[in-house]
């Protein structure tokens, strides 16, 4: 079977967005944090609930700085080990 250009790119796209849904996705951001950073993973974390698409997400208390970021550093291990 011979598949045309156009046939082959949809193929591959398909093959690119089931591959995409075995990858595990977690945002994390702080009540804090640069409005663009919150406005971006706000956004996102949307779309995501909009497409049905599974992902965890958490809002820390703080902002964009290791002090505050540090406390939840152990939920984001924990995420990427399991």
């Amino acid at each position: 079977m011979v598949m045309n250009h156009k046939a082959l790119e949809v193929s591959g796209q398909i093959r690119i967005m089931v591959a995409l849904q075995k990858i595990r996705l977690q945002l994390i951001w702080g009540d804090k944090d640069q409005p663009n950073i919150i406005r971006t993973n706000q956004s996102f974390h949307e779309l995501l609930q909009k497409n049905g698409r599974e992902h965890e997400y958490f809002i820390y208390d703080g902002g964009h700085k290791w002090v505050d970021w540090q406390p939840n550093f152990n939920r984001v291990i924990n995420f990427l080990l399991n």
